[in-house]
């Protein structure tokens, strides 16, 4: 039996949860139950486990002290009308949730119900459907606006211009990039492993090749200032911990912050204020797809699991080319 890619409604999952001794009971609370279910997902990324976490705070205000056995739809219709509209007479939201989040919290305890054999055709009647995990038009930098942004980096930053080129090169994201280790990288800088431990799911475990001057020499620059900071043996982190100024720990990768203010910079000088540094890999697989490489292609390199999670960026380089068509026509 396989998982599934996200192990929010994962048939193997619910099937190693439910031959535990501390299986969901029916009769159980369903603080008790989620408690349970949340370290069920325990192997996956902090971030991913803390968005489940978060969502369990969320239905645990209203459905905490309800019995698994006992919860049904009109409690589903109930808490997502409450939760949109952040009724703090039902429970102590600190805001109203949009419809994607009451939809991706309903999903969580969908899975619940499922891993205590609980769930119906009547809740799932009730519930909306599963949220879209990720955006139907993916936040893409436009060409010119990442030269720019580039030669700014270029002439303020050294980092994060070898940053903006590696990851324009790679389509790895922020946190893949962060978690690179000395032993991720081959001795040539021609390619970088992602290990399972810091991929989002055992699908974006891979390898990626590094083609091209610029990238290897931005790899090269990275390396070398990681050794400067004390990264000698393979287990260091190629961008190592600030400690304070001036001194590092690179036994430790570098904090989520730690490019914050010089993007912030770099993105405000260019002209484009919203970009955010995750934007980077959206912005390199939709330019892989512009260049027309086969589906299966874009996938291996950039650790997609479906066709279905590729086909939005396919969709952007085809608008792309629907753009370039009419100038042409326009030309005649």
């Amino acid at each position: 039996m396989k998982h599934t890619w996200d192990h929010l409604d994962c048939p193997a999952c619910s099937a190693w949860l439910s031959s535990r001794s501390d299986a969901l009971l029916p009769t159980e609370r369903f603080h008790e139950a989620s408690e349970k279910w949340l370290e069920s997902k325990r192997t996956l990324r902090p971030s991913s486990w803390n968005d489940l976490r978060c969502c369990v705070v969320a239905l645990n205000k209203f459905f905490a002290h309800i019995p698994l056995a006992t919860i049904h739809a009109g409690h589903l219709r109930s808490y997502a009308a409450a939760r949109r509209a952040g009724d703090s007479a039902v429970a102590s939201w600190a805001a109203p949730a949009g419809e994607r989040r009451t939809a991706r919290e309903l999903h969580v305890i969908r899975s619940i119900m499922r891993c205590a054999q609980l769930w119906t055709e009547d809740l799932q009647e009730a519930t909306p459907s599963a949220p879209v995990l990720w955006s139907p038009v993916p936040r893409v930098i436009a060409s010119a606006s990442l030269a720019r942004l580039a030669n700014v980096a270029k002439n303020g930053d050294a980092l994060l211009a070898s940053w903006i080129t590696l990851a324009a090169a790679t389509t790895a994201s922020t946190y893949e990039l962060r978690s690179l280790k000395m032993g991720d990288i081959a001795s040539d800088a021609s390619s970088i492993s992602i290990r399972r431990e810091t991929a989002k799911n055992r699908y974006r475990v891979r390898d990626i090749p590094i083609v091209g001057d610029r990238p290897r020499q931005a790899l090269l620059h990275l390396m070398h200032r990681a050794q400067g900071m004390g990264a000698s043996c393979p287990s260091h982190y190629l961008f190592p911990f600030r400690v304070k100024r001036g001194v590092y720990d690179p036994t430790r990768c570098m904090s989520a912050s730690g490019l914050k203010r010089a993007w912030s910079a770099a993105r405000k000088e260019a002209g484009i204020p919203k970009a955010r540094l995750y934007d980077l890999r959206h912005t390199a697989i939709t330019r892989l797809a512009e260049t027309g490489a086969p589906q299966q292609v874009i996938m291996a390199f950039a650790g997609h699991v479906t066709e279905s999670m590729q086909r939005h960026y396919t969709a952007i380089g085809m608008a792309s080319k629907r753009d370039w068509a009419s100038r042409i026509q326009e030309l005649e």
